[in-house]
Parts: structure tokens; sequence; C-alpha cells
């Protein structure tokens, strides 16, 4: 219970709250906006998972389909150059070129070469670099260049697509022509009238502008880019960034080579597909999402890119909406919660305006009777002594007007104080005083009234202290309204005791009766204005108390009582040297 109530008070502490319904609305707010933290949270991780898992099928779509492109070029050129190779008079031309071979001049400024030049020119002009013939021995026999005509084919580019064609195959490869410009091989064999295989027919094709028209319709975005390299990093198609055109990473300013290819030319080179939608620097040393393919038929890889930031462009933007839109949530529940704080305040206020105006409308109706009886008093026993001549009754009389106008003359003093509190002006005198000098006017006033009732009262003398600097007479006016409460309340043949505890900083008075107790729920009040307990059957004005606590805290201390409800009451209150 008491970790508990510590919890609430540090809470009131820290966010100056008054009441324990504000902590628990306070608590429900903290908790209602974790929640909805923690659901934004969660509900941007999954869109960050979905829109990574849409780039990602994207980018396979694009790779899958230029690879399928690609796929269905190398046919697109495997066929016509097929069909050539079988024409009559590309044959004939042939058949005459093998048996030319072994005089390496006449096959320069033969028929059949000019026959072969004037056939297949036309072919030649929709693609660049050139055709050869190539006989069984790898001689070429035919050549778009002279200079090559008489020459071993071997020097000159890839052997495989050339040796399935003179095996009888139709084969198309990838290959470096004089070691640097890439082209497609494309093979077939050629037959003679006998079916025969007499040579082989190559076209040296420039693959570039079929692999860049494929790959520039395939782009993802303002900073996708898709394109085709061979096993050497370098690129079969244009670049929308760099030049060069090679896939090697840049790791300075200048942008110079570090002899590393990037994670997915790495990855592709190895014959493995791929996909990254994590991030991964690309030849530019930028971060990209991509995914990638090696085709083994023509030996080339593919790959699709696209910038991190431009993939993520529409999480951000549905993340900067749903940050809004939570900020604006949080902050309409907020006000809302600060409405309905201050509506209850009001309402607690009203609620404590009219608690005071009933009280204080009690409290007149109990001064008016509390000041009607010893002015009745006084004025009855005044017109007795106008009649009356007898000494014995003189002095009772007399008594009686003493009495009463002393009852009057609290009361009223009572009223003052309090109006005094209310407007700030209450005026305390402090100075030095000894601790028996505010305890001997308390047993001398209240000892003949705890005999009356039986009463034990206790209150030893104090002995030697250190002077207190206070106001003593208001000091007394405490102690006397806490003894008074303590008469009060304790039924005859009780006990009332005064203590009090010296220490460095601060003198402790207690106040200690064996009257029925204070429940626990009075204990938040009973230092109230215009606040009394119902449960005493006692009526009472609800300012003694209330004049006590503020004179305490005038002196920077501290007043409070203890009480289990059922075995008496201790008042305590501290005054600081």
């Amino acid at each position: 219970m008491s970790t508990r109530q510590d919890v609430f008070d540090t809470v009131r502490g820290l966010f100056r709250i008054k009441t324990r319904a504000d902590v628990v609305l306070l608590c429900f707010a903290f908790l209602a906006i974790v929640l909805i933290i923690v659901a934004v949270y969660w509900t941007l991780d999954r869109i960050e998972i979905q829109v990574k898992q849409q780039t990602a099928e994207s980018l396979q779509t694009v790779v899958a389909t230029t690879q399928e492109g690609i796929a269905f070029w190398v046919n697109a050129v495997e066929n016509p150059v097929s069909i050539i190779a079988r024409r009559p008079e590309v044959v004939a031309a042939v058949q005459s070129q093998v048996e030319l071979s072994s005089r390496p001049e006449s096959l320069r400024h033969s028929k059949g070469l000019r026959v072969l030049r004037e056939f297949l020119t036309p072919v030649i002009d929709v693609y660049k670099y050139d055709f050869s013939v190539v006989d069984r021995n790898w001689i070429e026999i035919a050549s778009e260049k002279d200079d090559r005509i008489g020459m071993r084919i071997s020097d000159r580019a890839d052997m495989e697509p050339i040796e399935s064609a003179l095996n009888g195959r139709v084969a198309v490869g990838l290959s470096a022509v004089d070691g640097t410009a890439q082209t497609v091989i494309v093979a077939s064999p050629v037959m003679d009238d006998n079916g025969m295989l007499i040579a082989a027919l190559v076209f040296f094709l420039d693959p570039k502008p079929d692999f860049n028209s494929m790959t520039h319709r395939g782009r993802i975005g303002s900073t996708g880019e898709t394109y085709v390299f061979d096993d050497k990093g370098r690129m079969l198609t244009d670049s929308r960034f760099r030049p060069d055109r090679t896939l090697y990473v840049r790791d300075d300013e200048h942008g110079s080579k570090t002899g590393q290819l990037t994670k997915m030319a790495q990855s592709a080179l190895s014959g493995k597909s791929g996909v990254d939608v994590e991030g991964y620097p690309d030849y530019r040393d930028i971060e990209v999402f991509g995914a990638w393919a090696w085709d083994s038929s023509l030996n080339i890889g593919i790959a699709t890119e696209i910038d991190r930031w431009e993939a993520f462009t529409p999480y951000r933007t549905i993340r900067t909406l749903t940050l809004l839109m939570v900020v604006v949530t949080i902050g309409t529940f907020l006000v809302l919660l600060v409405v309905i704080r201050h509506r209850n305040r009001v309402l607690a206020s009203n609620w404590a305006f009219r608690e005071s105006i009933k009280a204080r409308q009690d409290t007149l109706a109990v001064v008016s009777h509390d000041l009607r009886a010893p002015l009745s008093n006084v004025i009855l026993c005044s017109n007795m002594l106008a009649k009356s001549n007898d000494v014995t009754s003189l002095t009772r009389f007399a008594g009686v007007i003493n009495r009463s106008s002393r009852q009057m003359e609290k009361l009223i003093s009572d009223l003052l104080d309090v109006s005094e509190m209310e407007m700030g002006r209450l005026r305390i005198e402090k100075k030095p005083c000894d601790i028996d000098s505010l305890l001997e006017p308390i047993r001398d006033t209240f000892l003949e009234q705890a005999r009356s009732k039986s009463i034990e009262l206790d209150i030893p003398s104090a002995g030697e202290h250190p002077p207190l600097i206070a106001d003593p007479d208001r000091i007394i006016q405490v102690l006397s309204n806490l003894v008074r409460n303590a008469l009060k309340f304790t039924p005859n043949g009780g006990r009332v005791s005064v203590h009090h505890a010296v220490s460095q900083r601060e003198i402790r008075f207690a106040v200690r009766d064996s009257g029925p107790g204070i429940h626990q729920d009075a204990q938040a009040h009973i230092f109230d204005q215009f606040w009394k307990t119902k449960s005493s059957g006692k009526r009472g004005r609800g300012l003694g108390l209330y004049i006590a606590r503020m004179i305490v805290e005038r002196h920077n201390g501290k007043i409070w009582v203890e009480s289990d409800g059922r075995n008496g009451s201790v008042f305590y209150f501290t005054i600081p040297y």
C-alpha cells in the first residue's frame, strides 16, 4: 500500500497534480500514447517489409523479362544466319572459296568472295563488325576485310561457337573481338550439295543496340538502371551514369576503381541469381536495391537496380503522413485530456465552492448560536445586576458576564484571524522564547476544565533547552486549539497529554488524547477551513485546526495527525529553530 502511495505521490509531484483521479487519468493517457506509438511502429515496420517485398518482385520481374527478351533475340539471329548458310548462292560461293583455299592470293579476288559480299552486305549493314567464312582448317577463306582472308581465326575470337558450327550445329556466343570490343558470334555450318560440311559461316554482331533497346524499357523509376555485363564486369549496354561502363566499386573522390567488383557482380559471375532489398553500394558507390541473374547460354549477366532512397519514397511518404496523423491524434488526445482535467477541476472547484458556502452558512449558524448564548447571559446578568443589591448575587452575575464575554472574545478573535489569513495579513512577531513559557499557560488554562471531566491532563515541564525563535502568543494559540479539541472529544475519565521533542533543527509538539479517534478519510480534510467531522456528534465552527495549520505554516513548520480511527489521536506540529 505504501509503495503504491509513493508512486502516486511521485507522479503528483512531477506533474504538479493534486488528486488521485488526476494521477489515474494521466497514467491512462501515458499508456494510451505508448500503445499508439507501439502500434504505429509495428505498422510502419510492416509497411517497410511490404515495400521491400514489392520492390524485390518488381526487380526480379524486370530481370526475368530482360532475360526472356535476350533469349528471343538470340533465336531471332540464329534462324536468319542458319537460313543464309543454306542459300544455294551462298553455298556455291563458299564451295568455290574452299577450292581456292590453298591459294590465299586468289581468295581475295575471287568471284565467290564478290558474291558473298554482295549477298551479305545488306545483312551486315543492320549490325556492326563483319562476317567470315571459316574452313575446316580454321582458315578464314572469306571476310568483309581483305587483310583477314587466308589467316587463322583462332587469334581473333573465342572458338566455341565456330567449333560448334564446324561440328554441324548452329551456335551463338559472346566474344571479345581483338580482345576489346564485345560482340556476339553467330556461327552456322555450310553444307555442300552432298550434305558434307565444308565451312562455317560466322557473323560478328554488335549486341549493344538491341541490348540497349531491351534494357532501357525495363528501367524502374527515375534512378533505375537495367544492364548486361560480361564475365569481366564490363557492361554491354550504355550506362546512364558513367561512360566507362564497368562494375568496379569506387572508393575515392576521383571515382577510381578499387579492383573489386560490386556485390551484385560477384554473385552473378559465380553463376547465381539473387535479389537484395537491404541495400548495397553499386559501381557509383551509391546504395541501391537490385536483382540479377546469370545467362549461361551467352555467358552474360543481367541486372537491374534502383537507388535505395527512391525505392523508399512511397514508404517515406506513408511514414510522414502516419507520423503526422499520430502527432495530430496524440495532440488532440492531450488537448482532450487537458479539457477533461480542466472540466473536472472546474467541477471540483464548484463542488468545493458549494461546500465552502454550505460550511460558511453552517459556521454562521453556529457562530450566531455561540454568540447568542453568552450575549443573552450578559444581557440577563446586566438586568439582574441593576435590580439586585445582594453582594453574593452581584459576584455570581459578574462572573457569568466575564465568562460570557471571554467566549465571545474567543469566537470573534477566531473569525478575525481567519479573515486576516484569507487576506494574507496574519501577523507573526517572532522573538526568543523558552518552551516552558509556552506550556505553562496551557496547563493553567485547561487544568480546571480537565478536572471537571475527570480527565488526566499531563503537561510535563520542558527543562533546559535553547530558546525557540517564534511568536509565543501564536504558538500558545496553536496548543490551545489542539488541547481544547482533545478535551472536547475525550470522554470522562480519559487522558490528554502534551509532549515535546527537541532536535538540532526543530522542536516537535505532540498532543495526544484517548478519544474515539479520527477516520482515515477525515484526516485529509481535518485542517481545512470550515470543515468539521460529522461522526463526533459535536457542534463546531471548523476554524480551530485551520487556524493552527496556518500559524504553523507561517513559522515554516508542519502539522499533521495520526490516528487508527479507534483508539485516540495524536496531533503533531513542528517549529524550526
